[in-house]
């Protein structure tokens, strides 16, 4: 699962993190990302690499009332190829969410309470996670709009929580958001990454 994330970057760092010339693109840094609200995404469209702005909630475009569905903020790496509420932007809209750090709660052992936990990279560069992006539009109503893929834990997360995001490495980023990368290519990548990639700060 990953229902917050951090990430107190400009434009301009994202833009050279990502070879991406941001132009007039515009967002605040913030430590405390949550679902609803629109952030930074890493995407392919009309063949060029773009940052854009989206909103944190899954609206797939061929549904009616965006209000009369759920708008999840999470969506399963291991069944979301074959989901139809995501099979087609898991082929064709992968894209890539940039956090510094992201936070689960860990409970905490013979207390009622759960903890905050960071996970962020070991290296301290950003995190690269796996998303979904679509697009969704109703007369002159439209919803940008992304979620993060989960996968099974690696052994440090495990402790943690029984879900982790997907973290694409570094090299994997070009083929993750190529449109004409295979099924099977993108399902591999999905895979939960090595324990030494993430730090846990509690």
């Amino acid at each position: 699962m990953c229902g917050r994330y951090e990430l107190n970057e400009t434009p301009a760092n994202l833009g050279s993190r990502y070879r991406i010339e941001p132009g007039n693109l515009d967002f605040a840094p913030n430590a405390d990302v949550r679902p609803t609200t629109t952030n930074p995404v890493v995407l392919i469209r009309d063949d060029v690499r773009r940052i854009e702005l989206r909103r944190w909630g899954f609206v797939p475009s061929w549904v009616k009332d965006p209000k009369a569905i759920s708008n999840p903020f999470n969506a399963v790496s291991e069944t979301a190829p074959d989901k139809p509420f995501f099979r087609t932007a898991f082929r064709k809209r992968r894209c890539i969410v940039p956090a510094n750090a992201f936070f689960e709660w860990k409970v905490v052992s013979g207390e009622k309470r759960k903890a905050k936990v960071r996970i962020a990279r070991a290296d301290g560069e950003l995190l690269s996670l796996g998303g979904l992006h679509e697009y969704w539009q109703q007369g002159d109503q439209e919803i940008a709009s992304y979620t993060i893929l989960t996968t099974q834990p690696n052994e440090l997360m495990a402790a943690i929580h029984t879900r982790m995001p997907v973290v694409i490495g570094d090299a994997e980023i070009d083929e993750w958001l190529a449109h004409e990368t295979s099924l099977d290519s993108a399902r591999a990548m999905c895979m939960p990454c090595p324990s030494e990639w993430l730090a846990v700060r509690e």
